[in-house]
């Protein structure tokens, strides 16, 4: 409610500007004739609406008749028919007036002629007379009814016969027709009863009237318009004058300044000094107290209207005389936002309310009288009022005239913290040791407010795309029974663990593409709101690529090989061995990497011999099993070759594992037999060989790996001098034999190669 409508309501009384009618005035007579132009033009001011046809007429007319007669065509003015009356003499510019331009020509029906005046003033009586000469009755005709022939408003007036005749004048006087005058707009209506000859009509009326006498207004009180407490006003402040004025209607100041005359009311104390006023009415009358008055004790007051003046009415007047508006005991009271505090909208402790009130006295930067005080600077009160809210002391933050307004004075207070609560909690204020009326607000117990939620971390986070649904726990602080969940702005069902624990599920739909989709806990008010976003990631789907792989290796440097490689995956985490042919550096060794879609990255340590090497593979796989990428060596006796590889997925490895012997032929002539332990675990082969025969080694463990049937191992002997040497073979088709070659590329006797074979014993 805005702060005026509220005064409007509550306390000042106002209303909307009305019309008033004019000032009283005296005695009104108006002159009403027929014929206001020349002969065989329209009298403009007089129209006519034809009535029932030839014969006993009987017609009693409506208000619709009356109605149409008032937007009717105009009378023609005619020639007289017969010659001008010589001896009408009661009104020589009225002229003859017919309903046909002819004269003549007969109409055969009643006619209803209307013509409109104006009357000014109240009246306490009237008389209308009437001269008139027509070709037929003015009323119906004899025996066809009462003779009614005059209406003033719709209603009959003259209850009397009216001769008929057009060859002299008929005068007719009424004294009854006061009651159906009202000030304003009137309407004559006069009946021409035509049987059935032509209808003509010519007449003067006048209307007399006896304007109403002026009362004297008189006052009976003067109080405080906020409290209606009889006693003193102070100056600047509203005062409400109660008495009876002679007003015709409610009335407005319409803008501010507010006038010191409210249709034609004005009021004056003993010094001279007029009062601004408000509002005005027959009973009351709302004021505001001059400033001038300020260091008086008593005055006098007057009110004067229509040129008659009350008796003085003594006033007493003191520095303050404090009182809350209010209506029906609630008081003006708003709070931060302009609101009304009321039971929909109480206050609450520690608050600060609004409290809208008059009569504190004098201010700094004073405004005129009648004037609105300005925001800009403000006008503050010199004495800081007493606020009690209950029976506890609220502290004022402001105490001044409201901005904006006349004589109304606004005391900003914040609400106790231990306030009593209730729909009716007192509420005074004192100020120079006056104390107001009570008034009462409602005041209730503060909301506790939700808290807002904050987000630490998810789990699990990330989920692969196309994962089956998950249990998301959400982890962080100030989470509630009622608090909602989003994920990527959508509400998913909430399970509430507690204060710093949710959980929700993500659905199949949820986790069917990759991305980062943020996650969001909103507590509902009051307080609460939304937390932090933290983003949920679905990572794409990994190719698979568990299995036995191989394929070929090319060095920058211009050496290149074949390779093979057991890999095994869990989620995105590779592990794995490999083992290379041809390479100078290094033979076998363990894998551990990621893949992350279809993108491997692998590392791999090579300790069979000699200095540890370190190198880094990194490219892509294919659906269909197929893989390329770059490799660079990043410790070891190579560190810095780089080079590419391919590899190609091929069916799973045989079963070699058990005891093997068999012989060896080198190409310098030399053999020997040879006996292996062979361990297998999924394609990585453990392999103790002992051999027999050889000037160059005897015994060693060979790592390796069987990709299909086809093996490939890595050999180191001795201890003081290594000895490295490649075995590459094939398994029978039996599985019972393995026959190949070896080369020593590294140690004693390098360059020496070789076939061997051996067969599984029983």
């Amino acid at each position: 409610m805005g702060l005026g409508l509220m005064f409007k309501t509550l306390a000042l009384r106002l209303s909307a500007p009305l019309l008033i009618a004019a000032s009283l005035t005296a005695d009104e007579t108006v002159v009403v004739r027929s014929g206001n132009g020349p002969i065989g033009g329209t009298d403009s001011e007089v129209t006519f609406l034809l009535g029932p046809p030839t014969g006993n007429f009987g017609h009693a007319f409506t208000p619709s008749d009356f109605s149409n007669v008032q937007s009717g065509p105009a009378a023609f003015i005619v020639n007289p028919n017969p010659l001008w009356i010589p001896g009408l003499s009661a009104d020589a510019s009225a002229q003859w007036i017919g309903t046909n331009s002819d004269a003549s020509l007969g109409s055969g029906n009643t006619a209803l002629y209307g013509t409109s005046f104006q009357i000014n003033s109240p009246l306490s009586s009237a008389t209308i007379t009437l001269s008139y000469a027509a070709d037929d009755g003015i009323g119906e005709a004899a025996g066809g009814g009462p003779n009614t022939g005059i209406y003033l408003n719709g209603v009959p007036v003259c209850g009397t016969s009216f001769p008929i005749g057009f060859s002299q004048e008929h005068t007719v006087s009424c004294s009854d027709i006061g009651p159906v005058l009202r000030v304003g707009s009137n309407w004559l209506y006069i009946e021409d009863g035509n049987a059935a000859g032509p209808a003509g009509l010519l007449f003067s009326a006048t209307i007399t009237t006896v304007a109403t006498p002026n009362p004297q207004p008189s006052i009976i009180a003067v109080v405080n318009a906020a409290s209606f407490v009889p006693g003193s006003v102070s100056p600047g402040s509203i005062a409400a004058v109660f008495g009876s004025f002679p007003l015709n209607a409610p009335s407005a100041a319409p803008s501010v300044p507010w006038p010191i005359s409210l249709s034609g009311l004005t009021m004056a104390f003993s010094s001279g000094v007029k009062a601004p006023l408000v509002y005005a009415s027959d009973g009351q009358v709302n004021i505001q107290i001059p400033w001038e008055l300020a260091g008086q004790t008593q005055t006098s007051l007057t009110a004067t209207a229509n040129g008659q003046t009350s008796a003085p009415q003594m006033v007493s007047i003191a520095p303050s005389a404090p009182g809350i508006f209010s209506a029906n005991g609630q008081a003006a009271i708003l709070d931060a936002s302009y609101r009304l505090v009321d039971a929909s909208n109480p206050a609450t402790p520690g608050s600060t309310i609004l409290i809208y009130c008059t009569g504190l006295g004098a201010v700094t930067n004073q405004p005129a009288d009648g004037a609105a005080a300005r925001s800009n600077p403000l006008s503050t009160t010199l004495v800081t009022p007493t606020v009690t809210i209950g029976d506890l002391a609220g502290k004022a933050l402001f105490s001044g005239l409201a901005p904006g307004f006349v004589g109304v004075y606004q005391v900003n207070v914040k609400v106790p913290a231990s306030a009593p609560t209730g729909n009716a909690v007192p509420v005074a204020l004192s100020f120079g040791g006056v104390t107001s009326n009570t008034v009462t607000m409602a005041i209730q117990s503060p909301v506790s407010l939700n808290p807002q939620p904050s987000i630490t971390n998810l789990s699990p986070s990330p989920a692969q795309a196309g994962s089956s649904p998950l249990t998301l726990t959400i982890n962080g602080s100030g989470f509630i029974s009622s608090s909602s969940v989003t994920f990527n702005g959508a509400s998913h069902t909430v399970s509430f663990v507690n204060s710093g624990q949710l959980t929700i599920t993500l659905s199949t739909s949820d986790l069917a593409t990759a991305g980062s989709f943020p996650v969001v806990v909103t507590n509902p008010p009051p307080g609460g709101g939304a937390s932090n976003a933290v983003s949920f990631t679905v990572t794409a789907a990994e190719t698979s690529v568990t299995g036995t792989w191989q394929g070929s290796w090319a060095s920058n440097s211009g050496t290149s090989g074949s390779f093979g490689a057991d890999l095994s995956q869990s989620g995105n985490t590779l592990t794995g061995g490999l083992l290379l042919l041809n390479s100078s550096c290094f033979v076998g060794g363990k894998i551990s990497g990621t893949i992350t879609g279809n993108s491997i990255s692998l590392g791999v340590l090579f300790s069979s011999f000699g200095p540890t090497s370190q190198v880094l593979l990194t490219g892509t796989v294919d659906a269909n099993g197929s893989g390329q990428g770059e490799y660079s060596v990043q410790t070891g006796p190579c560190a810095g070759d780089s080079g590419t590889f391919s590899l190609t997925k091929v069916p799973g490895q045989v079963s070699i594992a058990g005891t093997w012997q068999g012989t060896w032929l080198s190409i310098t002539g030399a053999n020997g037999s040879v006996n292996a332990n062979i361990t297998q675990m999924g394609n990585t082969l453990t392999v103790p060989i002992s051999l027999s025969g050889s000037p160059c080694f005897s015994t060693g463990t060979a790592p390796g790996i069987i990709i299909a049937s086809d093996i490939l191992l890595g050999a180191a002997f001795g201890t003081s001098q290594i000895i490295q040497v490649y075995f590459e073979a094939l398994v029978g088709a039996s599985g019972s034999t393995i026959s190949g070659q070896y080369a020593v590329v590294a140690g004693a006797c390098t360059g020496d190669y070789g076939t061997f074979s051996v067969t599984k014993m029983q």
